[in-house]
């Protein structure tokens, strides 16, 4: 700390040696600030061992494909606190490598029988829609645990981030129709 302002190392042993106080504060600086690298270095290896992971299960193929997962880890952490991509990264090892295949080709024809339902003016609040809002849910919840905290985060990233519009289809427009229908349903469930 004081290195880094330019003293030279007598004056900041003279420093340190004469104010106690003033050496516990620059160690508990220093501890502080390194324990912060080693939490930043912790969340990098866990990036790294899932880009590893993703290559060996052979979801990842291409230069691209592995930029665009190093892109989105990085977004998911804007969102999430490091607790909550533990549990998202817990969450998946549960789910298990197979289920992810099955709600990843899921997805799409999910999202595309929404956006058509949309682009229709079909009422949030029409069974059909309600339905696939539903299954909608059920398939975050899946992928959540049911945390609120990480939902939240989710939805907060897909209206945010213009790059999952254009990957997934899903815009905060859609988030939006979706929200509104799962409103719908639980005002009819009651």
């Amino acid at each position: 700390m004081m290195r880094g302002l330019g003293l030279p190392l007598a004056e900041i042993a003279r420093t340190l040696a004469s104010d106690s106080v003033l050496a516990l504060n620059a160690l508990e600086l220093q501890l502080a600030r390194l324990r912060e690298c080693i939490a930043h270095e912790r969340r990098l290896c866990t990036r790294l061992e899932s880009l590893a992971a993703a290559l060996r299960r052979g979801s990842l193929q291409t230069l691209d494909d592995v930029i665009d997962s190093i892109q989105e880890m990085t977004m998911f952490e804007k969102y999430f606190t490091p607790d909550q991509m533990d549990q998202i990264q817990a969450r998946g090892r549960t789910i298990g490598p197979e289920r992810i295949r099955a709600v990843e080709a899921e997805w799409p024809v999910l999202i595309a029988a929404m956006r058509r339902e949309m682009d229709q003016g079909t009422p949030p609040s029409s069974p059909r829609v309600r339905a696939l809002a539903a299954r909608w849910g059920a398939l975050i919840r899946e992928f959540t645990g049911g945390s609120r905290e990480i939902s939240k985060g989710l939805r907060e990233m897909y209206q945010k981030e213009p790059s999952i519009a254009e990957r997934t289809g899903i815009d905060a427009k859609l988030v939006d129709y979706v929200g509104r229908s799962i409103a719908a349903g639980r005002s009819v469930g009651k």
